[in-house]
C-alpha cells in the first residue's frame, strides 16, 4: 500500500490524470502484489527450512548421544565438532575437553605425523571405510594409556561442507564383552533349569539344554513353535494371566503350575517369567525359567500323608492313654486303700518290718499315682485344648506367686518380679503351669544353709521375650543340663526330693508348643537360672489361632542376652 500511495503522489506531481492511467495501474499493482507474495514465501519456505534443518540436527545429536560405540564428528581440518557420551567414556576426556581440539589428541605421538595426510585422503574421496578389522588400530586415553580400537568412517555431506563420522569400538572393552556373554551363553546352556525365550505373541525363540532334559524336545522341533505346545488343557487362561502381567513390566516369581512334555505326562513346574526390554524399554517378549518340582510335589504329598498319620496315631495315643490311666488307677486306688485300712488295723500288732512293709506298699501306690497324673498331664501339653490369646504376662507371674503364697512362706522365700512385662501369646493355662513348675523347683531344690531368694526378670528382643527364673539353690552339675529336660531324668532320690522327674521335660513341651525355647544356666552350690523365650503379642495379631505364629522350625529365636 506504501508503494501504491508513491505512485499517486508521483502521477500527481507530473499532472498525469488518474484515469488515463487505470488500467497501467491496476497492472502494476497487481504486479507489486505478486512480488510481495513470492517475497513472503521465500521466507516462509527459508525459516521451514531452518527449522526442518534445526529439528533434524537435533535427532542426529540424540541418536549419537544414546549411540552404545564412541562417535565423534571432525571437519576436514581434523577439529572435532561433535562428541557423544560413549566417546567421553572410552577416551576419559569431558566433551568440553575435546570440542574445537584436533583428533590427533586421541591418538598416540608416535602416529601423529602421519595422520594429517591419511584425513586429507579421506576427505578428497570420501567413502563408507571400516578400519582395523585384521589389524586394530590403537587410541590414547587422557591417562595416557593406549587401546586397541576398530574404527569406521562415514562421511556427512551438510549445508557447511563435507564432515566425516567416526563410530569406534574399544576392543578390550569389546573382547570382556563377549567373553562375559560366552559365559553367561554356557551358564544358560548348561543350567538344568528350563531356560526359554519367546516373544510378546508367545512364539519360541531360545531353547536351552535344560529344557530339552525337561520337555523332551530339542531346540530344532521347540524354536518357531508356539509355547502353547508346553501348556496343559485347561491351563490357557492362566498362561494368558502370567503373560499379561509380563507385558505390563511385572516380574512373575515361583509360580507353581503344570506343564506338558513331549509323550504328554504332566509335570510340576516352578516358573519365574520376566520381561525383556528393548533400548526403547518397551516389553518384547519374555524370559521363562522352569524348574521341575514334580519329586518335590510328591514329596510334600506323602510328608502331608504322614503328618495326617502321626496326627492320627497321636489322637489314639491320647485316647489309649486316658483309657490306660483310668484302668491304672483303680487298682492303685485299691491297693493305697487297703494298705491304708492295714496300717490302721495292724500298726504296732505285728512286727516292725510288718509296719514297714505296709508304709512300702502305701508310698509306692501314691507315688505310682503321682506318675500317671503327670505322665497324663506331659501327654495334654501336646493337645490344643484352647486358642492362643494375648496374656498379660505380669498378672500371670503375680498369680503363679499367689498360688505358691503357703510354701513361699514356709520357707521364707524372697521373690522379686519385673516392673514392665509385655504381653505374650498362648495358652493362659499352659504358661501358668509352666512358671509355676519353674518357681515350684526353684523353692524344693532351695540351698539348706539359706532361705530362697528368687529373680525373675523380662527382657524384650525383636518379636520375641526373654524371662529368666533365677534362684540361689543347690544348683545343677552342668554335665546334666541337657538331661534334666528329659522325661523321668531325675539327680536325687525320691528321699532327698520328692517327684517323678517330669516337671522340667513338661515345661519344655509347652516353650516348644508356644514357638519359643527353653535354656539352664547352673553351678552347683550357687544357683540356677532357666531362661524361657516366647512370642510377644502384636495388635495386629490373630487372637484367636491354634498355632503360634513364631515357631523355631521357620527360623532362629533371636537371643536376647546383653
Amino acid at each position: 500500500m506504501h508503494m501504491l500511495g508513491m505512485l499517486f503522489e508521483l502521477l500527481e506531481r507530473t499532472g498525469v490524470g488518474w484515469l488515463p492511467f487505470a488500467a497501467d495501474c491496476a497492472v502494476v499493482v497487481a504486479c507489486i502484489c505478486v512480488i510481495a507474495l513470492i517475497v513472503y514465501l521465500l521466507h516462509r519456505c527459508r525459516d521451514r527450512l531452518s527449522m526442518n534443518r534445526e529439528r533434524t540436527n537435533r535427532q542426529f545429536e540424540s541418536v549419537m548421544e544414546v549411540a552404545p560405540n564412541a562417535m565423534i564428528m571432525i571437519d576436514p581440518s581434523g577439529e572435532i565438532v561433535l562428541v557423544n557420551r560413549a566417546a567421553e567414556e572410552v577416551f576419559q576426556y569431558a566433551r568440553e575437553e575435546m570440542l574445537g581440539e584436533s583428533i590427533e589428541m586421541l591418538i598416540p605421538e608416535r602416529f601423529r605425523p602421519a595422520h594429517p595426510k591419511l584425513r586429507d585422503a579421506f576427505f578428497e574421496e570420501p567413502q563408507t571405510t571400516l578400519i582395523g578389522q585384521g589389524r586394530p588400530r590403537i587410541g590414547l586415553r587422557k591417562d595416557g594409556t593406549e587401546f586397541e580400537l576398530d574404527l569406521g568412517l562415514n562421511p556427512i555431506e551438510t549445508t557447511e561442507g563435507l564432515f566425516v563420522l567416526s563410530s569406534i569400538v574399544d576392543m578390550a572393552a569389546h573382547h570382556r564383552t563377549q567373553k562375559t556373554l560366552a559365559q553367561l551363553a554356557a551358564i544358560v546352556e548348561s543350567s538344568h533349569d528350563a531356560i526359554i525365550g519367546k516373544a510378546i505373541d508367545g512364539t519360541i525363540t531360545n531353547w536351552n539344554r535344560g529344557a530339552e532334559m525337561i520337555y523332551g524336545y530339542p531346540a530344532k522341533e521347540a524354536i518357531g513353535r508356539h509355547i502353547s505346545m508346553l501348556i496343559p488343557d485347561g491351563q490357557t487362561d492362566e498362561a494368558d494371566q502370567i503373560m499379561q502381567k509380563v507385558v505390563g513390566g511385572v516380574l512373575v516369581d515361583n509360580a507353581e503350575t503344570t506343564r506338558r512334555c513331549k509323550d504328554g505326562t504332566l509335570i510340576d513346574v516352578s516358573l519365574t517369567v520376566s520381561p525383556i526390554r528393548d533400548e526403547s524399554d518397551v516389553v518384547i517378549g519374555a524370559s521363562v525359567i522352569a524348574r521341575d518340582i514334580t519329586q518335590r510335589k510328591a514329596a510334600e504329598k506323602t510328608l502331608a500323608q504322614y503328618a495326617c498319620e502321626l496326627e492320627k496315631s497321636n489322637h489314639e495315643l491320647e485316647q489309649f492313654a486316658y483309657v490306660a490311666s483310668h484302668d491304672l488307677k483303680e487298682p492303685l486306688r485299691m491297693v493305697a486303700s487297703f494298705t491304708g485300712l492295714l496300717a490302721e488295723e495292724y500298726r504296732g500288732k505285728l512286727d516292725a518290718n510288718a509296719d514297714r512293709y505296709i508304709d512300702f506298699a502305701t508310698n509306692g501306690a501314691k507315688r505310682m499315682a503321682a506318675l500317671i497324673d503327670d505322665l497324663l498331664n506331659y501327654s495334654r501339653v501336646g493337645r490344643m485344648d484352647a486358642p492362643f490369646r494375648a496374656i498379660g504376662l505380669g498378672d500371670m507371674l503375680q498369680h503363679v506367686v499367689d498360688d505358691l503364697r503357703t510354701s513361699i512362706e514356709e520357707t521364707q522365700a524372697e521373690i522379686s518380679l519385673p516392673e514392665e512385662t509385655p504381653r505374650v501369646k498362648g495358652s493362659p493355662t499352659r504358661l501358668r503351669q509352666l512358671f509355676q513348675n519353674l518357681m515350684g523347683n526353684a523353692l524344693k531344690f532351695r540351698h539348706p544353709d539359706r532361705p530362697p531368694i528368687i529373680q525373675i526378670s523380662c527382657q524384650q528382643c525383636d518379636a520375641f521375650c526373654e524371662i529368666a527364673v533365677k534362684d540361689n539353690g543347690i544348683g545343677v552339675d552342668p554335665d546334666f543340663h541337657e538331661r534334666i529336660f528329659q522325661v523321668f531324668q531325675r539327680l536325687h532320690t525320691t528321699a532327698e526330693y520328692p517327684g517323678t522327674g517330669i516337671g522340667l521335660a513338661v515345661c519344655k513341651k509347652i516353650v516348644e508348643q508356644h514357638g519359643g525355647e527353653i535354656s539352664v544356666e547352673s553351678e552347683l552350690g550357687v544357683g540356677t537360672t532357666f531362661r524361657v523365650t516366647l512370642p510377644v503379642y502384636f495388635v495386629d495379631m490373630d487372637p484367636d489361632v491354634h498355632r503360634p505364629k513364631f515357631s523355631k522350625y521357620e527360623g532362629e529365636v533371636p537371643s536376647c542376652k546383653p
